[in-house]
């Protein structure tokens, strides 16, 4: 955490700045744990990517989520190449920076993105390498709301735990 250069990811909780002491969630394949907010929904069944994704998800429409991404890929190959192509196809807000994360090589980005009629979203992404593929954590949330959870991140951050590669 402390080699993480920007903000990555912030956590949301809609009007609480701090965590209000979710439980540990496991997740069914054993890719993760983490302490999540008890107040987010938890949603393991979003398609996403052609990845495996599981969500928690806000009332505020704010959401964390995480994605595993086999090696092999149709869209990406690299944990590198997924943050520079979502800087690619969005408006960038922080470039793409190589860091390192609990001891993994990761790629930390930021983007906005313009919903319609849903608003305006900021995305933090960590792409973090994970044995011949990479799992991907986003946060996204209205941009009005974005910036009001870095504590509540800070300790979902802490307590992510990914499978060993």
């Amino acid at each position: 955490m402390k080699n993480l250069l920007i903000p990555v990811i912030l956590f949301v909780m809609a009007g609480c700045a701090k965590n209000d002491g979710g439980a540990m969630y496991s997740h069914p394949s054993g890719l993760f744990t983490a302490r999540a907010a008890a107040s987010w929904r938890v949603d393991e069944a979003v398609p996403g990517d052609g990845a495996r994704r599981v969500a928690f998800l806000a009332s505020d429409a704010s959401q964390i989520a995480i994605y595993e991404y086999e090696a092999g890929h149709e869209d990406y190959d690299s944990a590198e190449d997924y943050a520079r192509v979502q800087t690619m196809r969005n408006r960038q807000t922080e470039k793409v920076k190589e860091t390192v994360w609990k001891g993994r090589k990761a790629f930390a980005y930021g983007i906005s993105r313009d919903w319609g009629e849903s608003g305006v979203f900021r995305e933090s992404g960590l792409a973090v390498e994970q044995g011949d593929g990479f799992v991907v954590v986003l946060y996204s949330a209205p941009e009005k709301t974005f910036a009001g959870g870095e504590k509540i991140f800070s300790f979902f951050l802490e307590s992510l735990a990914l499978k060993s590669p």
